[in-house]
């Protein structure tokens, strides 16, 4: 793309890094969505890696260097990518290939195992992986990650998107501010006392629709151990409603009412949410089609973290749960903000427009709650 540069930002705060001409161990995290000219066969949207059309004698070997094959940049540099095989296409750790997007777009990849490889810095334990890419047209990075075998990649063009970008969207909720207080008979004295209680159901907003999901009948209370706990600087109740999911580590559909602990958010907007929790261990985020209920992965949060941030794209529901390893999980808050296209200026005082340091100059955007790179720009691009 010529010209100025504008992002989609899932993310309050951005942060700008100018790389120089510097040893290239400073760009050993390679970029996994960039934005330039494409070239070639970029008219095909299909690769099926178990037809003998572009396989065996139809295809290619690449080991030890770049190549192309069908429109794909690849970059086997350190890595191996062998089509000449009968089924099932070698892609091994360090490979790169680079699938041509003509703008917003879905791209879909079967591997054996969707753990070994990223499709726009996005993993899955899935075998399939979709990926939602927004920008102009370009390039979606697959990387292997270990040694594994790609079946097919396929690139659907999408609609222009009719989402409403309104700051209007940003929400932030404590639990906290949805509590009312209940007197209770006490199970173990039988006197009366307070309670601070959420109520299970669905939050409606203009980024989507949350839903708190208890066990059976039970209401989000305080959990013992995370009242009172520090979350974005400040005190908050974590709240529980009965034990977890009968199978939380491996949710097999979205939750229904009484099935267990769980928070779910089902996104009306393309951005970022953040749910604020307590745990010794880590939550789990499960991704489904909203209309079809196919479930499409999930990623883990660290152990033991506050929060834990991941973007959202409409028509997907996200299942935040504790696993297998621990009940002893409390919610906190959640909070959503929309990506929104930004202009971001850039001025340099220091730098020769004759320096030759200008031609490998790379100016990087990082999301700041999302921690990856959500954008790059050379002077090429």
């Amino acid at each position: 793309m010529k010209g100025k540069k504008k992002r989609v930002l899932a993310s309050l705060m951005a942060v700008l890094m100018v790389v120089g001409l510097l040893p290239l161990t400073m760009f050993s995290d390679p970029v996994q969505v960039r934005a330039e000219e494409s070239s070639g066969n970029a008219t095909r949207t299909e690769w099926n890696f178990r037809s003998a059309d572009i396989m065996g004698a139809n295809g290619v070997l690449i080991q030890s260097t770049i190549g192309e094959f069908l429109g794909l940049k690849i970059d086997a540099t350190t890595g191996k990518f062998d089509a000449t095989r009968s089924d099932w296409a070698q892609f091994n750790t360090g490979t790169k290939v680079s699938v041509p997007v003509e703008g917003p777009s879905k791209v879909t990849v079967v591997s054996y195992n969707g753990s070994d490889i990223t499709v726009g810095g996005e993993s899955s334990s899935e075998k399939t992986i979709e990926y939602t890419y927004t920008g102009t047209k370009g390039y979606v990075d697959i990387i292997a990650t270990s040694n594994t075998y790609l079946g097919s990649i396929k690139v659907e063009i999408l609609p222009e998107s009719s989402e409403v970008i309104d700051e209007a969207n940003n929400i932030k909720v404590w639990l906290d501010e949805l509590a009312v207080e209940e007197t209770v008979k006490d199970s173990e004295t039988g006197e009366d006392k307070v309670v601070k209680t959420v109520k299970t159901g669905t939050h409606n907003y203009g980024c989507g629709n949350v839903t708190l999901v208890g066990l059976g009948d039970a209401q989000f209370t305080v959990f013992s151990k995370a009242a009172d706990v520090v979350r974005d600087g400040e005190k908050h109740n974590g709240y529980q409603a009965g034990k977890r999911h009968a199978n939380a580590n491996d949710i097999p559909s979205i939750p229904k009412a009484g099935e267990g602990c769980c928070v779910e958010f089902e996104s009306k907007a393309t951005g970022m949410f953040k749910i604020y929790f307590w745990s010794t261990s880590y939550l789990r985020v499960w991704e489904f089609d909203t209309a079809t209920g196919e479930r499409i992965g999930y990623t883990d949060s660290g152990v033991a973290a506050d929060f834990y941030a991941f973007k959202t794209v409409p028509g997907h529901t996200y299942v935040m749960s504790t696993t297998g390893q621990t009940n002893n999980m409390a919610y906190v808050g959640y909070e959503f903000i929309q990506d929104m296209n930004v202009d971001v200026p850039v001025a340099f005082n220091n730098v020769d427009a004759d320096d030759k340091a200008v031609e490998s100059m790379e100016i990087t955007i990082t999301d700041a709650s999302l921690g990856k790179k959500a954008a790059s720009v050379k002077k090429a691009t």
